[in-house]
């Protein structure tokens, strides 16, 4: 492998949980509700509770609207038996990855590494820069008008970063379409 891009990706499933729920608090008080109770209660199948995790999804995954055919392709395609199994509730996980944390083995990394995030991303700013400080110096672009997943959404916008090698020759050469 010749480099690597960490594209609005986290480290650690119980930092990214812990940081959902932050998010999760920016919502009104009703949409908060109505995501917990739901949870508590395990009627995550119920529509109400599909309107509150969207009411997130809106303004933490992609504030598009209406959302791009792809991205309602991938909400509505989602295998909720396969999700919940990997991880459960976005924001208390229970399943097979409750466990999966590999930030003390970034530092292994010895390759050019870009790690992107976008302005309104979930995966936030404090998730990337805890992932930034256990790479090392790399290559991180914050975009202010992207969100998560963001070669999806502007692909006209794309950007195309030249990574150098390990020593920063030509790293962070940034060169714009």
């Amino acid at each position: 492998m010749a480099s690597l891009i960490l594209a609005s990706t986290f480290a650690s499933v119980h930092g990214f949980a812990a940081e959902t729920r932050r998010l999760k608090e920016s919502l009104p008080a009703e949409v908060r509700e109505s995501i917990d109770r739901h949870e508590a209660t395990a009627a995550t199948h119920d529509d109400a509770y599909a309107e509150a995790t969207m009411a997130y999804c809106s303004r933490w995954v992609c504030r598009r609207d209406p959302f791009p055919e792809h991205v309602m392709h991938t909400f509505v395609n989602l295998r909720e038996d396969v999700y919940g199994a990997m991880q459960g509730p976005e924001w208390n996980v229970t399943g097979n990855l409750d466990d999966w944390d590999v930030t003390d083995r970034l530092g292994e990394l010895d390759l050019p590494v870009l790690i992107t995030s976008g302005r309104h991303d979930e995966m936030t700013s404090t998730l990337v820069s805890r992932t930034v400080r256990r790479v090392g110096f790399r290559l991180v672009l914050s975009l202010e008008h992207f969100e998560d997943a963001l070669v999806l959404f502007d692909v006209p916008a794309i950007l195309i970063v030249v990574l150098g090698d390990r020593h920063g020759t030509d790293a962070g050469r940034l060169l714009l379409p």
